[in-house]
């Protein structure tokens, strides 16, 4: 009779800890989107702050899971900074696709706020100077706990720096929202927004901004902040051209959604761009009978295949 109730009590005891056990769960999936005050990003010449990123954190974990995680962002590096080991630890920014080591800025992280980090950046003494490209990304690390939101990256976003001085309309891409690092299979959405700047000193009219979204997500849907937009498909992806009117000192903006399946045999470790290359072409000085101007490309909005998926 003894021992019957010792298997009792072992069974109760067995049966709380494992019902603890399946209370506590995997942890809660989560995006993080990463946007920048400006883009391209105005350098200072000194060590003030050039560019805030900011992170938007969301998950069905709701608060306050989301905020007991921190945000970390990483810079993309050309590792060509070692330590003792020879180990790279930074190096000179690049843009995102062609990052060999990716630098964090913040580590260990910010917790957010409300879901939200925000990060003051002064690209001088990343050394960016007039020109350079370099991709930024956000990395949300767990706070853990039994309703821990998992792991995961923001979409990689390459941001240009120009000197304060520089006229000209300038282009870029200043937010990513979606899965960074999708798993083989995974099948979701995407947002980027490309900006527009007027710094000629002109109010410029019917300013030619165009672009292509990819060859595996198609877009969704669109949306400028004025202006008019018109698709062509083009084989495999979508070309946009944006006609827009742009004030001297003004910046408009357009979100490109995108939606696709990642191929269930991509390697890990493969970059999957979510944007094409963008460009504007615009008269700078309203005479019809002058050459037009037309803009540097942008770099592009991308996102790393991952496997096994973050936990």
């Amino acid at each position: 009779m003894k021992m019957f109730k010792t298997l009792i009590r072992a069974a109760i005891c067995l049966a709380v800890t494992m019902s603890g056990v399946a209370q506590a769960g995997p942890p809660t999936p989560g995006n993080t989107s990463i946007t920048f005050s400006a883009s391209p990003a105005v350098l200072s010449g000194d060590s003030a702050a050039d560019v805030c990123i900011t992170t938007t954190t969301t998950s069905e974990a709701g608060q306050p899971a989301i905020d007991e995680g921190k945000v970390v962002i990483y810079l993309a590096t050309d590792g060509t900074v070692l330590d003792a080991g020879l180990n790279p630890i930074g190096g000179a920014p690049v843009p995102a696709a062609s990052a060999v080591y990716w630098m964090p800025l913040n580590d260990p992280g910010l917790n957010p706020s409300s879901g939200v980090t925000a990060l003051d950046v002064d690209l001088d003494a990343l050394g960016f100077v007039d020109g350079t490209v370099g991709g930024f990304k956000a990395h949300y690390v767990t706070g853990g706990g039994s309703t821990k939101v998992a792991q995961h990256w923001s979409p990689a976003v390459d941001l240009e720096a120009i000197v304060s001085c520089a006229p000209g309309l300038h282009l870029g891409a200043a937010l990513a929202t979606g899965n960074g690092s999708p798993a083989p299979g995974y099948e979701g959405c995407w947002t980027f927004r490309i900006t527009l700047q007027n710094c000629t000193g002109n109010d410029l009219y019917g300013v030619k901004v165009q672009g292509g979204t990819n060859g595996w997500a198609p877009m969704t849907v669109f949306g400028q902040s004025t202006g008019s937009v018109s698709v062509r498909e083009n084989k495999k992806n979508q070309v946009l051209t944006w006609m827009v009117d742009i004030a001297n000192g003004a910046t408009e903006t357009l979100n490109v959604t995108v939606c696709g399946k990642v191929k269930p045999s991509t390697p890990d470790g493969t970059i999957l761009f979510l944007s094409g290359a963008w460009s504007a072409v615009y008269d700078d000085d309203g005479d019809p009978l002058t050459p037009t101007v037309k803009t540097d490309y942008t770099g592009r909005v991308s996102v790393t295949v991952t496997t096994p998926p973050l936990e």
